[in-house]
């Protein structure tokens, strides 16, 4: 059972898109304010992991990721704008804004990251462990605590970086260099999980 936490720990932790927006916002100080969103992060991958693993049998998802892949991608670009936005902020000196608990729950719950992390463990993992019920069930909510540290981790990261830099200019720098990643990690999955599979199936 070891084997399902590492496969998990490793997706989870590595950086993706809630995770660099983590990275920035503990840059700017935002670490605190920040927990609400790791809190909605946390809840997505928690009813993710449970509605997966009670409708695994019928789960198919070559048909249904790329409309997640879409909605999810254009939410991606719509934060990165957000984070852009609040570098602003830092550069006029101002207070930024940190993301909230919707943000989180909502971006989480449409990144088909979680799926990359969900589906091989509830629909291979779990029923070669003989993992089922009750047990399911908690090995799920401890997966829903380890999505709440990876954007936590970062985050602390990023407070720890940015207590070493005093110039908004260059935090606000930073803030828009991520928001741009944030933009093209976007831009990224939809190409990668929606255009590139309808473009496979119209020339089959």
């Amino acid at each position: 059972m070891l084997e399902i936490f590492f496969y998990a720990i490793i997706i989870m932790y590595s950086p993706g898109p809630v995770n660099m927006i983590g990275l920035n916002t503990g840059i700017q100080g935002l670490f605190r304010q920040y927990m609400p969103f790791c809190g909605g992060v946390a809840l997505a991958m928690y009813l993710l992991f449970n509605g997966v693993s009670l409708i695994s049998h019928h789960f198919v998802p070559d048909d249904f990721l790329p409309y997640i892949s879409v909605i999810g991608s254009s939410y991606i670009v719509y934060l990165s704008l957000k984070v852009w936005r609040s570098a602003n902020n830092v550069a006029a000196n101002n207070s930024p804004q940190a993301l909230s608990f919707r943000d989180g729950f909502f971006m989480q719950l449409l990144n088909p990251k979680a799926f990359v992390v969900i589906l091989p463990i509830v629909t291979i993992q779990f029923p070669a462990a003989g993992i089922t019920g009750l047990k399911a069930f908690l090995i799920c909510t401890l997966m829903g605590l380890l999505a709440f540290g990876a954007p936590a981790s970062y985050a602390f990261l990023g407070n720890f970086i940015g207590d070493k830099l005093q110039s908004p200019t260059l935090l606000a720098g930073i803030s828009r260099t991520l928001a741009g990643l944030l933009f093209l990690v976007g831009l990224s999955i939809g190409y990668e999980h929606a255009f590139l599979h309808w473009y496979a199936g119209t020339s089959a």
